[in-house]
């Protein structure tokens, strides 16, 4: 997962990530320990405020 933060990251719109952005693997939230595998779906859920 670190490195996946890390590539994101990179890229143009890397700034523009919270720090410790949530992340779902397969529709379910992942931990950032957990093994990404060729085919999984990635999805970086930005941060919201309610109200």
């Amino acid at each position: 997962m670190k490195d996946l933060l890390a590539r994101v990251k990179e890229m143009a719109v890397g700034h523009s990530l919270p720090p410790a952005p949530l992340i779902a693997v397969n529709q379910e939230y992942a931990a950032p320990g957990d093994v990404i595998r060729a085919g999984d779906e990635v999805a970086l859920i930005p941060p919201v405020a309610g109200g």
